[in-house]
């Protein structure tokens, strides 16, 4: 499973809950108004964290489901989680925890440029064709 930045991404979150795991969460529309995708990973770091995308070892636990509420309601369900997850896990901090909004007039290239410029964001610029031959091309 991958995320995938498109025409439907609302929001993305980021946090290191410890020195060997990461949370990630994405809140996507649906075609159904009023619904949104919600879903959001575990990873649990295994060797090296070097940049290796699909070739990692790292163990990540996905799950998934929908929202039936407003566009800010389901933010801010996705914000109350990540709290959670904060207090939780022994009070990490709000400077290790990153929000990434899109603006409703932003395109998904430009949400993607300011990803790519969080402090957490390992990514690399790939064609459809190269997607495709990898098999994560979601189209």
């Amino acid at each position: 499973m991958t995320i995938e930045i498109n025409d439907d991404t609302v929001a993305l979150w980021y946090m290191q809950v410890t020195e060997r795991s990461d949370w990630l969460a994405h809140l996507g529309k649906t075609d159904d108004p009023g619904v949104f995708k919600f879903e959001y990973r575990f990873r649990y770091y295994e060797g090296d964290q070097t940049l290796q995308f699909e070739k990692s070892e790292d163990k990540k636990n996905w799950y998934e489901g929908t929202l039936r509420r407003s566009r800010e309601d389901c933010i801010g369900i996705v914000r109350n989680m990540r709290e959670h997850l904060c207090e939780v896990d022994g009070g990490i901090s709000e400077e290790d925890c990153y929000e990434l909004i899109r603006e409703p007039d932003e395109n998904p290239m430009q949400f993607m440029h300011r990803l790519r410029a969080m402090p957490f964001s390992q990514s690399e610029e790939i064609t459809r064709e190269e997607a495709k031959a990898r098999g994560i091309d979601g189209s």
